[in-house]
């Protein structure tokens, strides 16, 4: 079963301050930033920063930056993640991020060097560099959200700030 563009976005609602001070619902629309590396996953950029403390003060959709899968140096990345169902899985690949990810809908099992974890919705799992790949053994597309953090040391082998896994 492939992704397809279903017509269904992901809403995401961007926060701001106006010139004044006061709080203001700056962006409420579907996410724009969508790819899709094959056609059983799809990967939405929700948000990023460039660095730690990020600056919330901008007026710029972080949401439209083109990233790899990893974040910035020194930032994050904020991602609503789907794979289609029927053992559709992920390539084997490593970041070096901390990566805090809760399983939205569907199951996913992640597979590391020694053992595997299935995660169901409402479970989080905290990743902190790892080889992983990851399947869906399901009979319905698995969602994630996931924020990435940039994370240290970096090691040869580990995708670059510009590859997306696949």
């Amino acid at each position: 079963m492939a992704i397809g563009n279903t017509g269904k976005g992901v809403r995401r609602v961007i926060t701001g301050e106006r010139p004044d001070g006061r709080s203001r619902v700056w962006l409420d629309g579907d996410a724009p930033n969508v790819k899709r590396p094959t056609e059983k996953i799809q990967s939405v950029l929700l948000w990023a920063t460039a660095g730690s403390p990020a600056d919330y003060s901008t007026d710029e959709d972080a949401g439209q930056w083109q990233l790899g899968t990893s974040p910035p140096f020194m930032g994050s990345r904020f991602v609503h993640f789907t794979l289609a169902p029927g053992g559709e899985r992920t390539e084997p690949h490593r970041n070096d991020t901390v990566d805090l990810t809760v399983c939205v809908s569907g199951e996913l099992t992640f597979y590391f060097d020694d053992g595997s974890v299935v995660l169901r919705p409402g479970e989080t799992l905290v990743q902190r560099g790892t080889m992983h790949h990851i399947a869906n053994h399901g009979d319905v597309p698995a969602v994630t959200v996931t924020v990435l953090l940039d994370g240290a040391p970096k090691r040869d082998g580990s995708l670059e700030r510009d590859e997306q896994a696949r």
